[in-house]
């Protein structure tokens, strides 16, 4: 079997093509290792700039987390304060009570009788 010039021609063709393909395939894979490489540090240069704002992040919620618990202790503490000044308001209004009225009843009883001593005195004026 012989193959003549027509056929050799085409499979010279063919195998020059095969051999351009494979250059190309070479040059791709070239490239996406390239790309692949370049992917890599783009993704490592992210992270490097987020980690400073991740450790920002960290810190405030860090510092955060002090200040509500500070913020807690003070609250209970105000809580605890407005608790006590809220019961000597009302010793002090107790004992306000328990000293001016009784006193005010005295001193009332004693004008009801002054009033009382003087409707009588005009009363006996009036049929003397």
């Amino acid at each position: 079997m012989a193959l003549d010039t027509g056929s050799l021609v085409l499979l010279g063709i063919i195998a020059l093509l095969a051999l351009v393909q494979g250059l190309c395939l070479v040059g791709l894979g070239r490239e996406v290792v390239k790309t692949a490489h370049r992917v890599t540090d783009l993704g490592e240069r992210l992270v490097a700039g987020a980690r400073p704002t991740l450790e920002e992040l960290n810190r405030a919620s860090q510092h955060l987390a002090a200040s509500s618990s500070v913020l807690a202790r003070e609250g209970e503490r105000l809580s605890a304060q407005l608790e006590d000044a809220v019961a000597r308001v009302e010793r002090a209004q107790a004992a306000v009570h328990d000293a001016l009225v009784p006193s005010a009843t005295r001193v009332a009883s004693v004008f009801a009788a002054a009033r009382l001593v003087r409707a009588g005195l005009r009363l006996y004026r009036f049929f003397k």
